[in-house]
């Protein structure tokens, strides 16, 4: 009897068991639900904040700003600073040859941090190849406080023709020189007054405004220019629009600055010469950096290709145009002198002066 006690003891408590396993167990649908609601929730306040702080910006972000209003802002960001550096390269050769390869290099800086000393300096660089011999020039120009100083270096072999033809320049060569406005009676200083060229930048920017330069063709993956995170877009001239704004930019800056203008051409002279232009460069496309955080404009660079006409063969030829400027230092002091000594500018040229109103007077040929 007690071994069958045992066996249904076990029995019972095995049977007990097993029916204890069988009942479900009800989990609450509303925690359920709830429970999702809030994990989608967070997800979206999660990519929200990782969109808007551009910690993961990829080109189809949402929350991304547009590209019009990006731009906009930046060439008015630009327009506002007072000093930074500009390095441009353009480079003209044809597409099958280096033969005729023209490339300029240009370094400019630009301070008018003090309003009453502006100061400017640019560094070119010219090369081209002729015959399978590359020749260089550099120049360099400054400005400070609208007085204008030049050094110009032209290479040898360029001298040397010149001197067989009668022409001598090398006492010019590579020497300083100075020309200052006011020694002729121009007053370059409304261009340095801040009203004034604060009214001529907004009016400018209304006209940017009303017609917007360009048109955004795709939006790129974002890059890093100079240690910068930048906006990354390719766009393309709106060559109506373009039209508009340089005739309405010529009209307000014949208004602005009519007395400083060396030939006034007519509003319908301006016009055709602009759509002639505009014609002839076609569809112009180019990239643009825009800094994330500044928003100013970092970087722009174009690559096209046209036909032009070769004057040695007479037969047009596909020519490749490269063009890529670099802007930084935006906002920093930039160290600009005067050079030493140099000559006065007026003085190299008044003897060609006199000899022209020499031969205007006496008949004397030139």
């Amino acid at each position: 009897m007690d071994e069958q006690e045992q066996n249904y003891n076990v029995g019972g408590t095995i049977n007990q068991s097993s029916e204890s396993l069988q009942i479900p167990v009800k989990k609450p649908k509303k925690n359920i639900v709830f429970g999702v609601a809030v994990g989608i929730v967070v997800i979206i306040i999660g990519m929200g904040i990782v969109f808007a702080s551009g910690i993961w910006d990829p080109v189809w972000n949402p929350l991304r700003p547009s590209p019009n209003k990006i731009i906009m802002e930046a060439l008015d960001n630009m327009s506002g600073l007072n000093s930074m550096r500009t390095m441009a390269i353009i480079s003209i050769k044809p597409a099958d040859s280096a033969e005729g390869k023209t490339e300029i290099t240009i370094d400019a800086k630009e301070d008018k941090i003090d309003p009453n000393n502006p100061k400017s300096q640019a560094l070119f660089d010219i090369s081209f190849v002729k015959g399978g011999i590359e020749v260089g020039f550099n120049a360099e120009l400054r400005s400070i406080d609208n007085v204008f100083y030049m050094n110009v270096t032209i290479p040898l072999v360029l001298t040397l023709q010149l001197a067989t033809s009668g022409i001598d320049i090398s006492e010019f060569v590579g020497k300083w020189y100075k020309f200052d406005p006011k020694e002729l009676g121009i007053n370059l200083a409304i261009l340095n007054d801040e009203a004034e060229s604060g009214k001529i930048k907004d009016q400018v920017m209304n006209l940017l405004n009303e017609y917007p330069l360009f048109k955004t063709k795709s939006k790129l993956r974002n890059e890093k220019i100079d240690g910068n995170l930048a906006y990354h877009y390719l766009v393309a001239i709106d060559r109506e629009n373009a039209k508009n704004f340089l005739v309405s930019v010529s009209k307000t800056i014949k208004e602005e600055l009519g007395s400083l203008l060396p030939v006034e051409t007519s509003d319908e002279e301006n016009i055709k010469e602009i759509e002639d232009a505009l014609e002839k460069a076609g569809d112009i496309e180019f990239e643009i950096w825009i800094g994330v955080k500044d928003k100013y404009v970092y970087k722009i660079e174009a690559n096209e290709s046209f036909y032009a006409l070769n004057k040695d063969s007479g037969q047009t030829e596909k020519t490749a145009l490269g063009f890529e400027m670099i802007f930084s230092e935006f906002n920093q002091p930039q160290e600009i002198l005067a050079p030493d000594s140099p000559n006065n500018i007026i003085d190299l040229l008044m003897p060609f002066f006199q000899m022209f109103m020499m031969g205007g007077v006496t008949g004397i040929p030139l």
